[in-house]
């Protein structure tokens, strides 16, 4: 199977100074995004691909600079292949976001939840 750690770089999950973060609310130059749970994040990230990927990211401070050119050298010499990285990256971005914005899972209530209840 493929592994998704990359033993070679440590990366780092700090926000830069000049964006603020508050509760699950992140405010930056650009629109805002809000993420309620963890599905959210994972709607945001499915369909970038590589390029829109580091573009939609980069607000969030999730990797260092040198990261970019580390992954893109990855790629460059076969070490693995687009997809797989794609999908590394992605979880990791997932990842640091849930813990950063203390994000939990959706949780789904059917809508005739209220009538399963027993009453005795």
């Amino acid at each position: 199977g493929t592994s998704c750690r990359y033993p070679q770089r440590k990366l780092s999950g700090r926000c830069s100074s000049s964006n603020l973060l508050y509760g699950a609310w992140f405010w930056y130059t650009g629109p805002m995004i809000v993420f309620e749970d963890i599905q959210d994040i994972r709607d945001w990230l499915e369909p970038l691909d590589f390029e829109a990927f580091w573009e939609a990211v980069e607000p969030w401070a999730v990797f260092e600079g040198a990261d970019r050119a580390h992954f893109d050298q990855m790629l460059a010499s076969g070490v693995t292949d687009d997809d797989t990285m794609l999908t590394c990256l992605k979880a990791e971005v997932r990842l640091a976001l849930t813990d950063r914005l203390g994000l939990t899972e959706r949780y789904y209530e059917p809508a005739d939840a209220k009538y399963l209840r027993r009453v005795h």
